[in-house]
Order: structure tokens, then C-alpha cells, then sequence
């Protein structure tokens, strides 16, 4: 695994022979075309024990840090709760209006039947009472009968009052259910597309921010402490990365070493992904899988590297 360029553009995709185990001189360890690139070009440094040569990252990725890319997560977070919350809302503003509606419907019934209740009574009454005062003395029709049939009426006729009164009631609040469970859903349709786009913001930021050598670099801390590497081996795991890539995943190599932990050659990642060029996530599964199966641990092959200069 060599010290590197960032060059992800002319990568070698003939198979390289095996590394050499020891230590290779400066002129073996860079590439040659690092002679052609302008001297403005290279930034020169001695970063753990080795010349790290690379370009500046895309400037799409370079205008997320960490900190935006948090602040992104934490937003696209909130509107998510603030969505659920919503559509809660217009749930339970469903289940009154349903409600309003059967309240509405049985109270309709009831003024419906109580109205055609006082109608019939009001009927018997006008014909008892016109019975009464067109009948000579000792026919059937009393003043009794008519006086029975006037109280069943005003009886009837007031409890269709109170159904009727109940009836607007319930009309009323169906109307007033039906409006708050309309905005209830416009307020939960437009909470749910808010949600959406900070969400797909905040996936794009940590896309483009995990591509830096920065959020590739949290990103491989998240997946190492899932291995149990933590502590000292994630130190060392830094050691080794900062050392071979500066944490770039197209930093490039001699002899077609490429990546995060320079796989000499890069198409050997192929075998942790399709996208082993581009996908942070996908170097990092395969430069795990070759220091827990070369190494055991990142602390060993830290050692390593420290004694030989590669690991």
C-alpha cells in the first residue's frame, strides 16, 4: 500500500503483480506522472512518515462540513417528526368527522320522525276539532276528545322542537369537523412534502460530505465501531488511512494502488462492490475485510506499517 496522488481519472485497470514486502524509495513510491503536474499543483507534505501528492476535492462535496451536514440531518429530523405529527392530527380529525357525520345522520332520523309524529298529531286534532264543532248535541266527538288530541299534539309537536334543535346541533359540528379536517390535511400534506425535501437535502449534503476526506473519515469511524474497533484500534485505523490516503477515496498510487487503503490494484475492491470507485462505504468494507483477514486487528497492521513503511 503506497503513499499517493489524487487522480482518479487515468486509474490502471491491468492487474499489477503483488507488493514487495519492504520499504520502496521515493522515486518507486510516486507515480510518474506526478513529474508532469505543475509544482502549484502538489501539496507537499510529510503526513505520517510519507509524501502525500493530491488535488483539491469537487467542489460540490467541499461545500459541506460536518457541521452543515448535521444541521441538514437535524432539520430533515424535525420536519419528520413534525410531519408524523401532522398526519396524526388529520387521523384524528378523521375519526371526530366520521363521528359528526353518524351524530348528524341519527339526529336527522329522529327530527324526521318526530316531525312527522307533530304533523299526524297536528291532522287528528283540525279533524276532531272541526268534527266537534260541525256535530250536533249527543254525537260521538267530545269536547273531551278534542281537548286529548290538542295536548298529543302540542306534546308532539314539542318534542320535534328539541329533535330539531339537536339536528342543528349536529349539522353545525359535522360543518365545523369537516373544516378542521380539511386544514388537518393541508397541514399534514404540506408537513409530509417539507419533510421530503429537507430529507433529500440533507441525503444529498451527506452524499457529497461523506466523499471528503472528513466525512469519509466519520463514516468509517461509525462502521469501525461496529466491529469493535474503537479506542486504540480506531487510532490506529486512522494512523494507517491518514497515512496511505489522507482519507481520499481516489487517491491514486503507484503500480495502480488506488482509494482509502491504496488496493493494489483498486479493481481488487471489486470484490466488496460494483462501485468500489466512488462509494466511500464500499472501500471501507473491503480495507476492513483485508486488515481483519492480513492483520486481525487495525493495531497490528498499524505496527506494521510502522516497521515496514506499507502493511
Amino acid at each position: 500500500m503506497n503513499n499517493v496522488t489524487e487522480n482518479a481519472e487515468n486509474l490502471p485497470m491491468v492487474e499489477a503483480p503483488e507488493r514487495i514486502e519492504g520499504t520502496r524509495t521515493l522515486r518507486q513510491r510516486l507515480p510518474r506522472r506526478v513529474a508532469g503536474l505543475a509544482i502549484a499543483g502538489l501539496v507537499g507534505a510529510l503526513a505520517m512518515g510519507g509524501l502525500q501528492v493530491a488535488a483539491a476535492p469537487a467542489a460540490s462535496a467541499a461545500t459541506y462540513s460536518a457541521s452543515s451536514v448535521h444541521k441538514a440531518e437535524k432539520a430533515a429530523t424535525t420536519a419528520k417528526k413534525k410531519a408524523t405529527k401532522a398526519a396524526k392530527t388529520a387521523k384524528t380529525a378523521k375519526s371526530k368527522l366520521n363521528k359528526a357525520k353518524k351524530a348528524k345522520a341519527s339526529a336527522l332520523k329522529v327530527d324526521t320522525s318526530t316531525h312527522s309524529a307533530a304533523n299526524a298529531a297536528q291532522a287528528k286534532y283540525a279533524a276532531l276539532n272541526n268534527a266537534f264543532s260541525a256535530q250536533s248535541t249527543g254525537l260521538a266527538t267530545t269536547a273531551n276528545d278534542v281537548a286529548v288530541a290538542k295536548a298529543a299534539y302540542v306534546a308532539a309537536t314539542n318534542t320535534y322542537k328539541v329533535a330539531h334543535v339537536k339536528y342543528s346541533a349536529a349539522a353545525k359540528a359535522a360543518t365545523k369537523a369537516n373544516t378542521t379536517y380539511k386544514k388537518a390535511t393541508k397541514a399534514a400534506k404540506s408537513a409530509k412534502s417539507k419533510a421530503s425535501k429537507l430529507v433529500a437535502k440533507a441525503k444529498k449534503a451527506r452524499t457529497a460530505f461523506t466523499k471528503t476526506p472528513a466525512g469519509t473519515r466519520e463514516l468509517a469511524k461509525t462502521m469501525a465501531a461496529k466491529r469493535g474497533w474503537t479506542g486504540k484500534q480506531w487510532a490506529a485505523l486512522d494512523y494507517i488511512m491518514k497515512k496511505e490516503s489522507g482519507w481520499r477515496i481516489n487517491a491514486v498510487g503507484g503500480g495502480g494502488a488506488y482509494g482509502l487503503a491504496q488496493a493494489q490494484p483498486g479493481s481488487k475492491m471489486a470484490s466488496a462492490g460494483k462501485d468500489w470507485r466512488t462509494n466511500p462505504a464500499t472501500q471501507i468494507k473491503w480495507a476492513f475485510g483485508y486488515i481483519h483477514s492480513r492483520y486481525g486487528t487495525p493495531a497490528k497492521a498499524q505496527q506494521h506499517s510502522m516497521v515496514t513503511g506499507w502493511y
